[in-house]
C-alpha cells in the first residue's frame, strides 16, 4: 500500500510539473517596516514608459532647478510604488550626480512614470533638464 501511495505521489508531481512549466513565478525581495519580505512580481530598476497626464493630486511636490539634484523626500509607511510626473518641462532622474543636459533617464513635460520602491527613503534624485520646474509625486 505504501508503494502505491508513493508511486501515485511521484506520478502527481511529474504530471503537475509537466503541465505547469509555462507558469513562471518570479519572486522579488523587498524591505518593509517589519523587516525583509518576499513578494511575487518583477522589479524594474528604472521605468520604461512615459505616460501622458494633465495633473494628479500629489502627496509630495519637489521644486527642482538645473544647478543641483534634489532628493526625494521620505515616503509614507508601506509605500510600494510612486508615480512621478513633470508638468512644465523635462526632468532628469537618477543618483545625486545626474546632469542637467541631455540624459537618457528623464521624464518629459506633461508625462509621468511609475517607480517600484522598497524603502521609505529611496536614493532617487531629480534635476531640471532645461528649466526649473516642479516634480509631482503620488505614493501608492
Amino acid at each position: 500500500m505504501k508503494k502505491i501511495i508513493a508511486l501515485l505521489l511521484l506520478l502527481f508531481i511529474f504530471t503537475n510539473s509537466a503541465f505547469c512549466s509555462d507558469a513562471i513565478i518570479k519572486w522579488r525581495h523587498g524591505l518593509d517596516e517589519e523587516g525583509i519580505e518576499t513578494r511575487i512580481g518583477e522589479r524594474y530598476p528604472l521605468p520604461t514608459q512615459n505616460v501622458p497626464f494633465s495633473y494628479f493630486i500629489a502627496t509630495q511636490t519637489i521644486d527642482v532647478g538645473t544647478s543641483t539634484a534634489v532628493a526625494i523626500g521620505t515616503l509614507a509607511t508601506y509605500t510600494r510604488s510612486i508615480l512621478v510626473g513633470a508638468y512644465d518641462s523635462q526632468v532628469n532622474f537618477g543618483n545625486s550626480t545626474i546632469p542637467a543636459a541631455t540624459y537618457p533617464f528623464h521624464i518629459d513635460a506633461e508625462t509621468y512614470v511609475e517607480f517600484d520602491v522598497a524603502t521609505r527613503t529611496p536614493a532617487l534624485y531629480f534635476r531640471g533638464a532645461t528649466a526649473s520646474t516642479s516634480v509631482y509625486i503620488l505614493e501608492k
